[in-house]
C-alpha cells in the first residue's frame, strides 16, 4: 500500500465499537490495585514548552528531594508520512 491510499484507508475508519475516555485503564488500574500510585510521578504534557517545564521541574524536585529525578522523552509523530 503506498503512503496515499494507506492515508485514505485510515481516514475513512470510523469509531464503531471504540469506547472513548479513560473508565478502562481505570478498571485495569483498580483491579491491578493501583500501581499507579506506588512511584511519584508528574506527566508534563502539551503542544509547546514542555522540554523546558520538565528542566525546571527536574532542577526543582532534586533540590527538594533527595533521589534525583528521571527525564523520560517519547517519540513525536508530527506528519502521517514520518516514521
Amino acid at each position: 500500500m503506498t503512503r496515499l491510499p494507506a492515508l485514505s484507508r485510515l481516514e475513512s475508519l470510523d469509531v464503531r465499537g471504540v469506547k472513548l475516555g479513560l473508565a478502562a485503564i481505570d478498571a485495569v488500574c483498580e483491579r491491578l490495585g493501583r500501581p499507579e500510585r506506588a512511584v511519584e510521578s508528574i506527566l508534563v504534557a502539551g503542544t509547546n514548552g514542555k522540554g523546558s517545564t520538565a528542566a525546571t521541574l527536574a532542577s526543582s524536585s532534586s533540590r527538594a528531594m533527595s533521589s534525583r529525578p528521571i527525564r523520560i522523552r517519547s517519540v513525536t509523530v508530527s506528519r502521517c508520512g514520518e516514521v
